[in-house]
């Protein structure tokens, strides 16, 4: 019985599978050398940030500034007389410029990795207070994506989905109070920053912001927590607040706003807003809206 020969493979198999072999050595490269580009950046961050913490602190300050047009405005809504007060400080980016502005600078911060941020850069300068704010007192888990603690939120609404879950989240137990609490006087101007949780805090606020009358600046975005740009809106038009953002570097009256066309979820990511996004609101009592107007 004869046996059949064996087919060998044509030139055109031998040259598909010599390219396909070389594209996953290239491919295998490419990623090892990525893997330790990576880590040779983070450590030399690590290096910057342990020989030069100032400098380096000084540079994401001013990137995050240019992000923040908000920012412009603030000598035209804080009261140099007066106090402010940062909810949400985060790494100091507001903190930074309203110790320019004010006499005062009051931060709440729960993060323990913010804290000693805001420690490293503004100890002595700045009254903090290591609690998170909202309409009772107590406790609760704040969650964030594991490598953007800007993102941290104590709102059931906000999901996170826009973080990197391949990276995974982690959660801290912080403590709770109200703002109305701490009986502040000769307040001019709050800022707040939670991540979907504005209404808690405001809720939290109601005496402070009757008795003080401050201007304020609130994010407040419709993907964290549908339906809160209207609800707050009101309820400080209802305190005798006008209402107001920032729209080609100029205040624009609240009746313009459009969610749909100026929150497109398209138009902001990972690393923040890539289109027009406005999620800034401004809150000027009447009797200082005039001269806001005006400034």
């Amino acid at each position: 019985m004869c046996r059949a020969r064996a087919r060998r493979p044509s030139s055109k198999a031998i040259r598909e599978k010599l390219c396909w072999e070389n594209l996953k050595k290239r491919l295998t490269f490419d990623i090892e050398f990525n893997a330790r580009e990576t880590t040779v950046r983070r450590l030399l961050k690590r290096i910057a940030n342990a020989l030069f913490p100032r400098t380096v602190h000084r540079r994401q300050i001013r990137i995050l500034t240019d992000k923040e047009v908000e920012i412009g405005q603030l000598s035209k809504l804080v009261d140099p007389s007066k106090a402010s007060i940062d909810i949400g400080a985060n790494r100091g980016l507001y903190v930074h410029h309203l110790l320019k502005l004010t006499s005062k600078v009051i931060a709440f911060e729960p993060l323990p990795s913010m804290q000693q941020q805001l420690e490293k850069h503004y100890d002595g300068l700045i009254e903090l207070h290591r609690v998170a704010l909202s309409d009772h007192a107590g406790s609760a888990v704040i969650r964030m994506p594991s490598d953007n603690p800007s993102w941290a939120t104590l709102a059931s609404s906000n999901k996170l989905e826009m973080a990197d879950a391949d990276k995974g989240f982690v959660e801290h137990k912080v403590p709770l109070m109200r703002l109305d609490d701490f009986s502040f006087d000769q307040v001019g101007f709050i800022k707040i920053d939670v991540e979907g949780y504005e209404e808690s805090v405001l809720r939290g606020a109601a005496a402070t912001l009757r008795r003080e009358r401050p201007t304020l600046l609130i994010e407040i975005e419709e993907r964290h927590n549908k339906g809160s740009v209207m609800r707050i809106a009101q309820w400080l038009i209802e305190l005798n607040y006008r209402v107001y953002f920032i729209d080609a570097n100029r205040p624009v009256p609240f009746s313009q706003f459009n969610a749909a066309r100026d929150q497109d979820i398209q138009n902001v990511g990972l690393t923040g807003k890539v289109g027009r996004y406005i999620n800034n609101f401004i809150f000027v009592p009447n009797e200082k809206a005039s001269a806001f107007e005006n400034a």
